[in-house]
């Protein structure tokens, strides 16, 4: 399957050893990469067609996902990320249903809803600075300064968006029916990408709160011809002792041995779970 989460955060590596002036470009290069962010916010451009209406729209954006995106982060709150990928492509549909059916009358109500989207949005973001290792040292400045960076990279998407609108509209004839095929075109990805997140998230994602996770890629198991046989059973939970003489034995056998990480406070290590599962 597509990895649409990837797609959506591009952002790769760790940030545990960053200063905080460097979590700055980090929140910009996640802005500039989060296709699911720019397609929302491309909506709202369009949808508004003022620039002091986007203004006020995408400030409550900003509002709404700074909110959630520090306290997220400050107090811990993780939950599942394709659920969260999942609602954020959805907001993606609702503001491209609002422009094809046209500019609404009363912008009270789309506010709210552009600011409960926000909410999403920086739970999202929250979620995914958590996993990149923020530490604990400094973890107030740094993730305002990551939100000052995606606010960056936000303003220069905009900034560009407009730009090109307001360049192609006067010279495109039938601008309105464009339009309404960019929002066609953008209702599309948005219920393509939801219905992967939620595939992804019913073929085994999780969600958790107040918790983090601290995994690492490590090297374990080296192969040993001097015993062990088959593992009685493909599945070892987390609070079960893997047999790891058993496991080493099937790895020559063309069995792949996956250890997935669980969630665990930032205080306590990572809990993994140990499996196995045939090749072909």
């Amino acid at each position: 399957m597509i990895d649409l989460v990837l797609f959506a955060h591009g952002i790769t590596g760790r940030a545990t050893n960053l200063s905080t002036s460097e979590y700055v470009p980090l929140g910009i290069e996640h802005m500039l990469l989060g296709w699911d962010h720019l397609l929302f916010v491309l909506g709202i451009v369009l949808l508004a067609g003022q620039m002091q209406r986007a203004a006020k729209l995408i400030s409550l954006f900003v509002l709404g996902h700074s909110l959630t995106l520090i306290a997220g982060t400050l107090f811990e709150w993780r939950l599942s990320p394709a659920f969260v990928d999942g609602v954020i492509a959805l907001s993606v549909v609702f503001v491209a249903v609002l422009g094809l059916r046209g500019r609404p009358e009363d912008w009270t109500a789309t506010g709210a809803a552009i600011f409960g989207f926000g909410l999403v949005h920086g739970l999202g973001l929250s979620t995914r600075l958590q996993e990149l290792g923020i530490p604990d040292a400094g973890l107030l400045g740094k993730t305002i300064a990551f939100n000052i960076g995606l606010e960056i990279g936000q303003l220069l998407a905009v900034l560009v968006m407009v730009g090109v609108i307001r360049t192609l509209a006067p010279r495109i004839p039938r601008w309105k029916d464009v339009r309404r095929g960019v929002f066609g075109a953008m209702a599309v990805a948005g219920a393509i990408g939801a219905g992967f997140m939620f595939v992804d998230l019913g073929s085994g994602g999780e969600a958790v709160a107040g918790s983090t996770s601290s995994c690492e890629e490590m090297s374990f198991l080296t192969r040993s011809d001097g015993g062990g046989e088959h593992p009685a059973r493909p599945f070892f939970g987390p609070e079960e002792v893997a047999p790891a003489q058993d496991l080493a034995h099937v790895r020559g056998n063309g069995y792949v041995i996956s250890r997935r990480c669980r969630t665990s406070p930032r205080t306590g290590g990572p809990r993994r779970a140990a499996r196995s599962a045939p090749v072909l």
